[in-house]
């Protein structure tokens, strides 16, 4: 029974870490994407509103009741809570994705150095291989010269 090179067996080992790269590089693309989505909407409220502050200072160039100011400065008390809330929520989010890219970043290191190392176990074997059959050659030729 021929002996399974320990680069052949590696390779098992090479296709489970390509597996894992694989699946935190899904992972970071779904957190990716997802912070992307946060980020656009907190400037998505951050833009509605400066446009709305623009528009109420507009509004006010004539006489305002009490009463519009009040229900007005409750809006941007609540625009801007919304704000700080998803403010969280995008550094939440850019924190899962560090993680997630600083995961991705170390399977595909390790499967790397996997495919780095099986092609080195390759280049050993071939030269012993070459190695074993140069003394294979030499010993039938000398043992031909012994038997003349």
């Amino acid at each position: 029974m021929a002996k399974v090179k320990k680069s052949q067996r590696l390779v098992l080992v090479l296709d489970m870490a390509q597996r894992k790269e694989e699946s935190a590089r899904d992972a970071l693309s779904k957190a990716k994407m997802y912070f992307d989505q946060q980020q656009g909407q907190l400037n998505m409220l951050s833009e509605y509103r400066g446009q709305y502050l623009s528009d109420l200072k507009a509004s006010m160039s004539g006489p305002t009741t009490v009463s519009a100011l009040q229900r007005s400065q409750g809006f941007i008390d609540q625009l801007n809570s919304a704000i700080e809330q998803q403010d969280l929520v995008v550094k939440h989010a850019q924190v899962q994705f560090d993680g997630a890219r600083d995961q991705w970043l170390q399977c595909r290191e390790k499967a790397k150095g996997l495919a780095d190392l099986i092609d080195r176990l390759k280049l050993e074997e071939a030269a012993q291989a070459e190695k074993q059959e140069a003394k294979r050659l030499e010993d039938d030729l000398q043992g031909r010269r012994a038997f003349r």
